[in-house]
Parts: C-alpha cells; sequence; structure tokens
C-alpha cells in the first residue's frame, strides 16, 4: 500500500524537517505490505524550535487504511530522558473534551489544527473551562484559520486556570452546515520534576455509541 507522509509549519506551508537517513524533506513516500511498519525519526538541530503538524495519507484513502504514532523526546542535561507516545488520530466536528488538573505546579499543553481546506470555512473555537463540579470557569475564543495548527500552555494563556482541576470543552463556533473538516487536537500534561504525558481528548459517549446495542 502506498503512502505518504507530509509535514507543515503553523500556517499551513509545506515545512522541511530533517529525517534520519533521508536529509530534510518535506514529505516521506513509502510502501507498506500488509501488516508490515516503518520507522522515522526526526533528527533535533541548534536552530530556533518550530511548531507545525504532519498529515498521513494512504494512495488511495477509500480502499486503505493506515496508522501511525509519534513519539516525543524531552532530552536535558543532567536529567533523564522521558518520553510520550501520540496516536495519529481524525478530527472531531462537534465537540471534544480535554481534562486538566494544575494543582501542584502541574501544566497542560494544547495543540489544535483545523483540518478544514475550504478557505471560506470556519475558522474559530469556543473554549468552555469548566470547574471539578462543572461550574464555568471561563469562556474564551481561539482564532484558528483553514489549514493552521496553534499550541499554547493553557495556564499561560488562560491564567484564571493556575491551582484549577476541571474539563475544557472545545467547540466549533461557526462551522457551516455540510462543512467538511474539522479539529485535531493533542495535549500533554507536564510534572514539575520533568515527566509528561499524553493526554487523549474525550468525545461523547454518544458519538462511539453501536446502533445495534
Amino acid at each position: 500500500m502506498p503512502a505518504e507522509l507530509r509535514f507543515f509549519d503553523s500556517r499551513g506551508q509545506e515545512q522541511d524537517v530533517r529525517i534520519e537517513g533521508l536529509g530534510r524533506v518535506s514529505s516521506v513516500k513509502f510502501t507498506l505490505n500488509p501488516y508490515a511498519s516503518t520507522r522515522l525519526r526526526t533528527v533535533g538541530g541548534s536552530g530556533p524550535v518550530t511548531q507545525g503538524y504532519v498529515i498521513l495519507e494512504p494512495e488511495d484513502f477509500l480502499e486503505h487504511r493506515i496508522g501511525a504514532t509519534a513519539i516525543f523526546r524531552r532530552k536535558l542535561p543532567d536529567i533523564p530522558t522521558y518520553e510520550a507516545s501520540v496516536p495519529f488520530g481524525p478530527e472531531f466536528e462537534d465537540k471534544a473534551y480535554f481534562p486538566f488538573d494544575h494543582r501542584n505546579g502541574y501544566l497542560s499543553g494544547v495543540a489544535f489544527y483545523n483540518d478544514s481546506q475550504n478557505y471560506d470555512a470556519w475558522g474559530e473555537l469556543r473554549l468552555d473551562f469548566h470547574g471539578e463540579g462543572g461550574t464555568l470557569l471561563s469562556s474564551r475564543v481561539l482564532n484558528l484559520p483553514p489549514g493552521h495548527h496553534t499550541a499554547l500552555s493553557l495556564t499561560q494563556q488562560y491564567p484564571e486556570l493556575v491551582g484549577k482541576v476541571g474539563m475544557m470543552v472545545v467547540v466549533i463556533n461557526d462551522r457551516p452546515v455540510g462543512g467538511l473538516g474539522g479539529v485535531a487536537i493533542v495535549g500533554f500534561r507536564f510534572n514539575p520534576d520533568g515527566p509528561f504525558t499524553t493526554i487523549t481528548p474525550m468525545l461523547s459517549l454518544r458519538e462511539f455509541a453501536d446502533p445495534a446495542l
């Protein structure tokens, strides 16, 4: 099965990435047999940190399926190396729920990607932050044009969340009826001592329900 992995910056432009054994590339094409796997490793550099996103597509997405996971590594002097795994996943088109716990110095980082490629489509998210008992703590709007990506620290961007625990509800504000595309989200929870782990956003159980049940 032929497939392609493509790299983009936060504004949706192709971005070159240093891949071990391949050099600087903005895309990688490969072929996998059934149940086969492959591995790509990015090579860090001494330049400024850049942000962006990756799209993985089989050549014939109607006939074939492919999965992947990304492993993020944090390597600093004089402390152990920590890693966290993030599975590639589809976007959501309605609501997503993201738990957070910022007590005792813990932090949450979240990245959003607007999968809509139609520049007449939506470009705004509403973030509702609820406390542990469900009370609304605050509501914010995040602008995210089609094809764009952004990443932020929740407590740095929204100081009212410092020391709080609860749930962030992400809603697409102005998605047109019948519009295509959605939002992909990934998050990390950072321990003040160094380790970090993946936080996977949740969809409502109704969206996973089997109609036969």
